[in-house]
């Protein structure tokens, strides 16, 4: 009988997932990412070790270069509009099947075609910048990547190494298409911020991450850093208070580390606005936690220190400063209210530390109002009503001893 027990007990355990002790937590998507790479720079090693032990021929060259000239000859036709005859593909395998296929990509297959055919060619490299080449203009970050990684690895000596990484981050931030838009005229929040883009494509975010690690640190490195902050704040704009959250966080730290890998890069500007954006992304009001201003306003403080004296980026963050003040404003007025409405409630439920009088609250929230600025609307309102409220009646002072000296 406990051995039914016993089995009853497992079914459920495997049945609820327990069986194994405690779940682990699923793989983000950067770990996965490493883990393929990691698959990738092994595969990709031993071509690279077998190369060194099957060094080209002059007959493979040879032959490589004809590949290499029709595919490209097809790449350059479909890039020119496809107008006249199409060029000779006579090399191109099972070309009775390729033919309804884009040309560009069909270009791109006839380059790798090549380099399986001729592994030892010194053109290999050649033939799959040029597959590269085609799926940039096909817009396809997959096969950007993973033609981008296969050169990094398997041949590492590609002089045009640098060229393949530019083009890349190119089609990336043309598949992205990140832009941002503020709307300072616009009286709520969730009105005021609007971000498109692509969001957050896994493809493409594994493509920037490659580009951010080992891309050229004076400019392939940083901006493909930025485009994945950027991915992480287009899908937070487009996603619930609760979730967004997440992907601010996530984006915000993205923006750090680019801030502390290229302190000195001229995207640094850039970099500060946009994080200013990520904390009032998630403010939603007068009724909400101040903090995401408290902590964009200190931000945008940075940011003009970066504008270094240019009138439009000076411009820039005198308008966001304007509107988080305004907010600002809202936010301590509402607050000012809500402590006058409690007035009378003193004896009934006392008041909070710090306090002697529920008015005293109000009165400071009145007065922070006015010293953010006293002539914008809500510093004026914020005066009436101020001026309103009863005056405090102060205690008397005790009369001092006649000999000066307390007892």
């Amino acid at each position: 009988m406990h051995r039914l027990v016993l089995v009853f007990a497992l079914v459920a355990a495997v049945w609820t997932g327990e069986a194994g002790g405690p779940k682990v937590p699923a793989e983000d998507d950067v770990e996965v990412d490493q883990k393929t790479e990691d698959t990738e720079r092994v595969e990709y090693a031993l071509i690279y070790q077998w190369r060194r032990l099957h060094p080209p021929t002059p007959a493979i060259d040879a032959a490589a270069v004809r590949w290499l000239g029709q595919a490209r000859n097809l790449l350059n036709w479909k890039r020119a509009g496809a107008k006249g005859s199409e060029p000779d593909t006579s090399l191109e395998p099972f070309a009775f099947w390729r033919g309804p296929f884009d040309d560009r990509r069909r270009a791109a297959w006839m380059a790798l075609d090549a380099v399986d055919e001729y592994p030892a060619s010194s053109l290999a490299p050649e033939l799959i910048h040029l597959a590269l080449e085609a799926y940039c203009d096909l817009r396809e970050a997959y096969e950007v990547r993973r033609l981008l990684v296969r050169l990094w690895y398997a041949y590492p000596e590609h002089p045009r190494m640098g060229e393949a990484m530019r083009q890349a981050l190119e089609v990336a931030n043309q598949v992205q298409a990140f832009e941002s838009k503020v709307d300072l005229d616009a009286s709520e929040p969730s009105k005021v911020i609007r971000i498109d883009g692509s969001g957050y494509a896994t493809d493409l975010n594994r493509l920037y991450r490659f580009l951010a690690r080992y891309g050229d640190r004076e400019n392939v490195a940083p901006q493909a850093a930025l485009g994945t902050a950027r991915s992480y704040l287009i899908l937070a704009a487009g996603s619930s208070l609760g979730s967004a959250r997440t992907e601010v966080f996530d984006a915000r730290r993205t923006y750090d580390q680019l801030l502390y890998d290229h302190p000195t890069h001229p995207l640094v500007f850039a970099v500060l606005c946009e994080q200013v954006l990520s904390h009032l992304l998630v403010y939603k009001g007068d009724e909400y936690d101040v903090g995401a201003l408290i902590s964009a306003a200190m931000i945008i403080d940075q940011a003009e220190q970066e504008a270094r004296g240019d009138q439009t980026k000076v411009a820039h963050v005198q308008r966001l400063r304007a509107r988080i003040r305004g907010w600002h404003q809202d936010r301590d007025l509402q607050v000012a209210r809500w402590y006058a409405s409690k007035r009378g409630l003193e004896g009934l439920f006392g008041t909070p530390d710090g306090l002697k009088d529920w008015l005293d609250g109000a009165r400071y929230y009145y007065r922070e109002v006015i010293r953010r600025d006293p002539v914008s609307a809500q510093g004026r309102v914020a005066e009436r009503e101020l001026a309103a409220l009863p005056v405090r009646k102060l205690a008397p002072l005790a009369p001092l001893p006649v000999d000066g000296v307390g007892k």
